[in-house]
């Protein structure tokens, strides 16, 4: 009896102290509670509340093994307690070891058929392994035994929003929202949603009420500024990311996004400053590392050429991939450029080893990918492949990407081809069906790797053939594109092994070009544009980044050698300008010999070439659409041919034109040819004349003979792959 006793009083005892630890727990006070608990478990008690409160105290830490454990050891006491096996689902969802957490979730319901609760937590483990319709499934079951839960709406929004079934994914957000008003994840889901339909003002709206239910959520900031920048709201924006910072100033999505903003704006030396603070957190960035090159090349700002050249090598060695096109300017060695692109490919795309048989078309179905369907140096090219093609061979898809910029080019390529399609809100997989439904024999990416590209369609490939062209001089590094076009002078034989691609010769330039290019027959004086009346001007109206150390030291020399000339450049940005102007006082040059020229319509910037004399050429990044325009404008151009695919462009146009003598193969040809020209008059009327003749007799800017060439090659490609 007196054992009995005892063994009650312990027993009551051991409650007492459970509900204590329960009050604790409930409390806030884990720390404490978890003490008590030790302190029974040593006195020898072994029962199912015991570790089922361990098991709480351990989800509170997110020490998620330990709750497994301790509720392994409570189910021994109590082996049909759903709690315990739906909490053990949960904690093997928080590890990811969703297969474990769906078990459970089923064991549970052979227990409970009717418990929603349970359901709803198996619709999650199945949304997340990856079984979105299973989901689905399972989370309208749990509909029909409660159909006022918002987990339950909340979850299956998240599997339509899966599924891209956009319009169902709001409208169980939105039910979700309706049985709790404060359900900020519904909240925050909905907006994203109606971002991406392009409802962006409604999407601000429920930000912005997220935001007054818990004014301190970071990742509602975040979201929030990203759509004041699609509303072009920027300052909004930029305050909705400072006021993230303030509650925690690590946040690198923040940091980022206010990097990118400044360099969107121009204001180059603040997002540099924020892309190295990005850096300071988190060393490995590379996205930071790109935009600080990029910066960098923007303004001109690198102080000499060691730290230019430091900071290439850095990239060329880092571990992570980089994008290829930040080092055009900054490299002439066609194996270095090579190994990034393959690297950058590799480490950012899932090839798609399937092979897609040629299509029966009564004619060759031609589909052109790119984002600068608008007026574009690309298109100032390209427009004759849209509307002097062969209509009785071939038929044109355009599929548009880029930003929605839509202007008298777009409306050109759309009244000529046979069918246009803008996917820019279509994700690369239902992209690639649509081409695919399209039926195109032979895709032509305009883009490579630049501003707005989508290697992700070719890489799940959209044609039997792929082939890169005009948008980006260089190689992919990729499998999925199987040709490139170009030329024996761009490309010759012993440089092909530096590409991923098989190579398309034309039979003279690359290049295409369009010669019904208007030049206005506006004159103008030499004052028009600030320069002087006297003396000799040369120009490079390339875009700032392509202007790399080298060149410009050459350009220095070129000035220092001949009195009263001046440097006529494309007008950037001030840190740019103030950065050449200083660089040129370094060199010995009045900076008042630089000329900055603003942007104007293709027609007057034709026509102001005659206020020039001699085009430079930029080195590892050659003017490209700009040496096309200066030589249509009837203007000489000196360029020095390196080994890249952009270092050779400038002589293969020279060479297409018939220009060879203006061709150099080393700087100091290229500053000897420069100021000879400027010096002999002789010699500079010569190549000038030579220069306006042959602009109107030469394979270079023959649209028709180029169309002709391109087509018998694409003839040929289906030909040879249909059998």
């Amino acid at each position: 009896m007196f054992k009995n006793e005892n063994e009650s009083k312990t027993k009551i005892n051991n409650a007492e102290a459970l509900k204590e630890v329960e009050f604790l727990i409930r409390e806030g006070r884990t720390k404490e509670a978890k003490s008590k608990l030790i302190n029974l478990a040593k006195k020898g008690l072994k029962n199912y509340h015991l570790y089922k409160l361990f098991s709480d105290i351990f989800a509170i830490e997110g020490k998620w093994e330990q709750v497994i454990y301790s509720l392994k050891r409570s189910i021994i006491y109590k082996p049909r307690c759903l709690t315990s096996i739906n909490n053990m689902g949960i904690a093997y969802s928080q590890l990811g070891q969703f297969s474990d957490a769906i078990n459970l979730f089923r064991k549970a319901l052979i227990i409970d058929s009717k418990s929603s609760e349970i359901r709803t937590n198996l619709g999650n483990a199945l949304q997340d392994l990856g079984d979105i319709e299973g989901s689905i499934k399972v989370y309208l079951e749990a509909l029909k035994l409660q159909t006022n839960q918002p987990q339950i709406y909340f979850g299956l929004a998240n599997a339509y929003k899966e599924l891209g079934k956009s319009e169902l994914a709001i409208q169980n957000y939105e039910k979700a929202i309706r049985g709790n008003p404060t359900y900020l994840e519904a909240i925050n889901n909905l907006a994203l949603s109606l971002e991406q339909k392009g409802e962006v003002r409604k999407a601000i709206k429920y930000l912005q009420k997220a935001l007054k239910i818990e004014p301190y959520r970071e990742d509602c900031l975040i979201n929030l500024g990203q759509a004041y920048e699609k509303i072009d709201n920027k300052i909004f924006a930029l305050m909705a990311y400072k006021n993230s910072l303030m509650i925690n100033p690590k946040n690198t999505s923040a940091i980022s996004n206010i990097a990118h903003h400044y360099k969107s704006e121009y204001k180059y030396r603040c997002a540099i400053n924020a892309y190295r603070k990005l850096l300071d957190i988190d060393p490995i960035r590379i996205d930071a590392k790109e935009s600080i090159i990029e910066c960098l090349s923007m303004t001109f700002a690198w102080e000499d050429s060691a730290s230019q050249s430091n900071t290439i090598n850095e990239v060329i060695l880092d571990k992570e991939a980089i994008s290829p096109g930040i080092l055009l300017a900054l490299n002439d060695d066609p194996a270095v450029e090579y190994k990034i692109a393959q690297k950058y490919f590799n480490s950012n795309f899932d090839y798609s080893q399937i092979k897609l048989k040629i299509n029966q078309n009564s004619k060759i179905r031609i589909g052109y990918f790119s984002g600068n369907f608008y007026e574009h140096a690309v298109m100032h090219l390209i427009m004759p492949l849209f509307e002097k093609f062969n209509k009785s061979i071939f038929e044109v898809y355009a599929y548009s990407f880029g930003d929605k910029v839509e202007d008298s080019y777009t409306n050109r390529i759309k009244v000529n081809v046979d069918c246009f399609r803008d996917i820019r809100s279509i994700d690369d997989d239902n992209a690639v069906d649509i081409a695919r439904k399209d039926n195109i024999d032979i895709a032509i990416d305009l883009m490579g790797y630049t501003k707005n590209f989508r290697m992700g369609i070719f890489a799940k490939r959209v044609a039997p053939i792929q082939i890169s062209y005009l948008g980006y001089p260089g190689t992919t590094g990729s499998e999925c594109i199987d040709y490139i076009i170009s030329d024996k002078v761009i490309i010759p034989e012993e440089y092909k092994k530096f590409y991923s691609e098989k190579v398309i010769y034309m039979p003279n330039s690359y290049q295409s070009n369009d010669n019904r290019k208007v030049i206005s027959d506006k004159k103008f004086s030499r004052s028009d544009w600030n320069l002087p009346e006297e003396g000799f001007v040369f120009t490079c109206f390339s875009n700032i980044y392509k202007i790399d150390l080298n060149s410009f030291s050459a350009w220095m020399k070129v000035l220092l050698n001949t009195k009263k000339s001046v440097l006529w450049l494309l007008k950037s940005n001030k840190y740019a300008e103030s950065n050449l102007q200083k660089a040129a006082y370094k060199a010995g040059i009045e900076p008042n010999r630089i000329i900055f020229a603003n942007r104007v319509p293709l027609e007057i910037h034709l026509a102001r070439h005659q206020c020039g004399d001699l085009f430079l050429d930029t080195f590892n990044y050659n003017s490209h659409t700009t040496a096309s325009d200066a030589l249509w404008a009837g203007m000489p151009l000196v360029s020095l041919k390196g080994k890249t695919f952009s270092s050779r462009v400038g002589a293969s146009l020279l060479t297409a034109l018939g220009l060879d003598e203006l061709i150099t193969s080393n700087v100091n040809e290229y500053i000897s040819l420069a100021i000879e020209l400027a010096q002999n008059q002789s010699s500079f009327n010569k190549v000038k004349n030579k220069t306006k003749r042959l602009r109107l007799s030469s394979p270079l800017f023959n649209s028709k003979q180029f169309m002709q060439d391109l087509e018998t090659h694409l003839i040929s490609l289906k030909k040879a792959n249909f059998i």
